[in-house]
């Protein structure tokens, strides 16, 4: 009998490795919360099941994959039953309260196996994407991954924990569209900026007191998002910043503008929508101090990916396998070999 046996109902057949991480990111969904709360920090998101997709895809054993499921999952809330019924009127209600998990599962999934995922991902996306830095990006990154696992339940939770993490950093009406750079420059070449490094627990907080400053919002202001590939213009951006400044904020920035390609890979994302996200990416740059990205990085890392999977796969940390495999996945999709120095960096500890 396969280890994974004790996670199956009995009738199921035995699953091999990609079935392996379905099986035990279910499990994890019915038994456990889109949330837990940690150091006292509520709303910290259940990265689970983006662990487990990580590691299969980077080739994690049948045995390493319950050995990580069974290290994370202790430190999560078991699982609420529903009190009450989200409807499309009052679907808005409850965003960013930390509550209602499995109502708005069962709201999106309900409507999902109806209308189809696609049309439900149109519908509530634009509205969601104004709140996306809520949750560190992670519910963005959670939807991503369940798009790459095909599974409509797992896309649903990820709207729910989005509908939970939910926050709005700001609602800005630009008053002009500049490229990327340009944008950035306004906050790296000021001083007032490059001082600011706020110093609240958890990295939606500081975002929260950098967005709150009328500063910040008059610069955003003059920075809006340029209306052509907005995405692939903030993937490079964010592999410039992690190499200037490698931490774990912009470790998020990666992963996050990783999460942004695979979802408009689905279901095109509109320009209009990037903007909320474009206003968290902005905030969580400045909470690093604005810094400096003119310098040239080259790729240099003497290692390779087979290298970095291993080590990777084999660690217990519920960051460093989504980063590898992210770093992994924008290298192939942008011709980009500077993730390898990216990823190796991290792995190699060299980060504020």
């Amino acid at each position: 009998m396969d280890q994974l046996s004790r996670f199956l109902d009995p009738t199921m057949t035995r699953h091999t490795i990609s079935g392996g991480v379905k099986t035990l990111a279910a499990r994890g969904r019915a038994e456990y919360g889109a949330e837990y709360a940690s150091n006292g920090l509520g709303g910290m998101q259940n990265h689970l099941p983006m662990c487990l997709y990580a590691l299969g895809a980077m080739g994690a054993s049948e045995s390493r994959l319950i050995g990580f499921y069974d290290w994370y999952v202790p430190r999560l809330e078991k699982r609420s039953p529903a009190v009450r019924r989200i409807d499309q009127d009052g679907w808005e209600t409850l965003l960013g309260h930390h509550a209602g998990n499995d109502e708005y599962f069962s709201f999106f999934s309900e409507q999902a196996e109806v209308e189809g995922l696609d049309r439900v991902l149109d519908r509530y996306l634009p509205r969601l994407f104004r709140g996306v830095g809520g949750g560190a990006f992670h519910p963005l990154i959670r939807l991503a991954y369940a798009l790459e696992m095909d599974s409509l339940d797992e896309a649903c939770e990820a709207l729910a924990a989005w509908c939970m993490a939910y926050r709005e950093l700001g609602d800005a009406e630009f008053a002009e569209r500049r490229d990327l750079r340009t944008s950035v420059a306004a906050f790296s070449s000021d001083p007032y900026f490059r001082e600011a490094r706020p110093r609240e627990p958890g990295i939606l907080r500081r975002m929260e007191k950098v967005a709150a400053d009328p500063r910040f919002a008059a610069t955003v202001h003059r920075s809006g998002p340029p209306g052509r590939d907005v995405i692939a213009g903030i993937a490079r951006l964010s592999l410039d910043t992690f190499l200037s400044a490698p931490s774990f904020v912009t470790l998020h920035l990666v992963t996050s503008s990783h999460a942004l390609r695979i979802v408009d890979r689905h279901v095109p994302l509109q320009n209009e929508w990037l903007e909320g996200y474009w206003i968290a990416w902005l905030a969580a740059y400045v909470t690093l101090g604005a810094p400096d990205l003119s310098g040239e990085h080259s790729a240099h890392s003497n290692r390779d990916w087979a290298d970095l999977f291993d080590e990777a796969v084999a660690a217990d940390d519920d960051h460093v396998n989504k980063f590898v495999y992210s770093c992994h996945a924008e290298s192939i999709a942008y011709g980009e070999p500077r993730y390898l120095d990216a990823a190796d960096r991290y792995l190699s500890g060299a980060t504020a």
